[in-house]
């Protein structure tokens, strides 16, 4: 029965692909495209290149950080971080990476240091699901990178010192890219040296707290009017010490070693993608080893109307696992009054794995979007186990195969308007089965379905730039509670969040700032305890002595709160750092 779904679903799409629709002879393209266009989707908020730069971050969730989004490190620079984005972290926050899938199928999570901040071009999060885009809950966040451009080169190099400790991290990269005919290419190489020998609540120094960490990347794009391939191949290997005398020790240090590539071919609006990405993590000597390999096709027609198809292997020798899926996505864009289009998406999802894993799901979800800034979003929310969920075993937990899917629904109703100062999103989701490290047997503790997850977020913010002015206010309410809507809130969630963000440019001179406020964190689902309130305030200054030399200086935690992340681990003190940026050839 289940091969005759899959039959059905793959003979719908080649139909719907190859056969012309009714309505091709009554609709104007040209004027379909432009009307829709027109509409602005603003469930999501995009970051450019040039906003990241001004803030000179040192990765990218130090960047996310600065924007009033929780980040909750283990130990310093390079270490293993989680995001908070609306009480949503981990496996719940899905990360694409020019548009292909780049959560560790282990754990589900996006290891955010495996991607340097200089070569991304475009970050976007969006608290809606958007197209093609399974197994979503709570919010997904888009990165491109940068792949076009004339000739330039750039070398960035930074020193970090903390209170006790002068020159104690080393930030250094490089990036050139030129074009030869219609072929662009790109070469990218990152390396970080920490120490994060900041000091400690109890003012001893942090002293088992390493990084090493080297990044490349090559990127290829030929194109013309009708036909462009892009490659990309990016290598990433970091090593850090969050509880160890010294990462020489090799005693409580993780290596992780990742890459990722990716080809991409469009012509005649058919797009074809293949990835291939293996994740590598050793820890004390465990060692757990992953491939994943997707393809899909898309096929788009009338302005933004798609079918999409795909399928994704995952191979684990660690747990001598394996999981395939098969997805079929169908999305259109309704245009039936000037000031409304309307996105439906459906996505047919077939999955089957070892331990008799399978299944199947159609997962809907529809954005209104209006004239004026507002839109609408409902969606179903639906995650699949990790492996990790699944298949886990050493002397402390293991894995549960009976595990269900979590799965409900959501909506999201936003306004954002580039001429007008002031934005909102409100956000509700719940789901029910929710995947919880909470059961204890004779082997230890293992993964089982409890309860339900209930969500509520209200975002209110204020944004204008004004010459050589700008700020960015925000203010996020969340209301993340189990079982029920008058259940405890549910730990590491804070309710309260606001952030700051100004500047100026004075020709050659420019400053910004950031005040973060992080409000109490439960320590459990019991709300026994939690993690008190702080203050984040960082501030840099810039000269751009001229077009090929920039120097800055920075202060990380200039109020010097001694915070804890969770668990034992304690934010860095107060620290300055000063580097600078070389840029040659033409300009981008």
């Amino acid at each position: 029965m289940k091969f005759y779904k899959i039959l059905a679903a793959a003979a719908v799409f080649w139909m719907a692909s190859t056969v012309q629709p009714f309505w091709a002879e009554v609709l104007d393209e040209d004027e379909a495209v432009i009307s829709v266009r027109a509409k602005k989707d603003t469930s999501f908020v995009e970051f450019s290149a040039k906003e990241i730069e001004e803030c000179a971050p040192v990765n990218l969730a130090d960047f996310l950080s600065r924007h009033g989004i929780l980040v909750m490190n283990t130990g310093g620079t390079g270490a293993m971080a989680n995001v908070s984005i609306s009480g949503y972290a981990g496996a719940c926050i899905k990360v694409f990476v020019d548009g292909v899938y780049a959560n560790s199928p282990a754990t589900g999570e996006f290891d955010w240091n495996q991607i340097s901040i200089d070569d991304i071009e475009t970050i976007s999060i969006d608290f809606a699901p958007k197209e093609g885009q399974i197994e979503f809950a709570g919010a997904s966040v888009s990165i491109v990178t940068k792949k076009s451009g004339g000739r330039y080169g750039e070398i960035h190099f930074e020193s970090l010192s903390y209170e006790n400790s002068a020159n104690d991290t080393k930030f250094s990269g490089m990036n050139y890219s030129d074009s030869i005919s219609n072929l662009f290419y790109r070469v990218t190489f990152s390396m970080v040296h920490a120490e994060n020998r900041y000091e400690l609540r109890s003012l001893k120094t942090n002293e088992g707290n390493e990084n090493r960490a080297l990044k490349g990347g090559l990127s290829l794009n030929y194109g013309t009017d009708d036909f462009s391939v892009m490659t990309d191949f990016k290598l990433a290997s970091n090593e850090y010490a969050a509880d160890a005398v010294s990462i020489d020790e090799d005693f409580g240090v993780e290596k992780d070693k990742s890459s990722n590539a990716l080809i991409k071919v469009k012509f005649s609006g058919s797009e074809i993608t293949a990835n291939h990405q293996f994740f590598k993590t050793e820890y004390d000597g465990d060692s757990t080893k992953i491939h994943t390999v997707s393809a899909s096709y898309k096929f788009c027609f009338y302005g933004e109307n798609f079918l999409k198809a795909g399928i994704k292997a995952e191979d684990s020798r660690s747990f001598e696992a394996r999981r395939f899926q098969e997805s079929f996505t169908a999305g259109f864009c309704l245009t039936p009054f000037d000031f409304l289009a309307i996105k439906p998406e459906l996505t047919f999802l077939v999955w089957r794995g070892n331990n008799g894993l399978s299944g199947q799901h159609f997962i809907p979800s529809v954005k209104f979007i209006f004239d004026g800034g507002f839109t609408w979003s409902f969606y179903h929310s639906f995650v699949l186990p990790t492996f990790n969920q699944l298949y886990w075993n050493d002397a402390w937990a293991h894995g549960n195969t009976s595990l269900k899917n979590e799965s409900g629904w959501g909506h999201c109703l936003s306004f954002r308007k580039d001429d007008f100062p002031f934005y909102a999103s409100l956000q509700n989701s719940w789901y029910t089965d929710k995947i919880r490290w909470v059961g204890f047997d004779s082997d230890g503790m293992f993964c089982k379905n409890e309860g339900t997850g209930v969500y509520l977020t209200v975002i209110l913010g204020s944004a204008y730039r004004w010459k050589a002015l700008f700020y960015d206010v925000s203010g996020t309410y969340t209301h993340a509670t189990l079982d029920n809507w008058g259940g405890s809130q549910i730990m590491w969630v804070p309710r309260w969040q606001a952030n700051v963000n100004a500047g100026a440019n004075f020709g050659k001179v420019a400053f910004s700032t950031s005040l973060n406020f992080m409000g109490k964190r439960y320590t459990t689902n019991e709300n026994l305890s939690y993690y008190s309130p702080y203050f984040l305030l960082d501030a840099k200054v810039e000269w751009n002595m001229n077009e090929c030399l920039t120097f800055f200086l920075k202060g990380g935690n200039l109020l010097d709160e001694r915070y804890i992340y969770h668990d034992n681990f304690s934010a860095p003190s107060r620290s300055l750092s000063a580097g600078g940026k070389i840029r040659g050839f033409s300009k981008k």
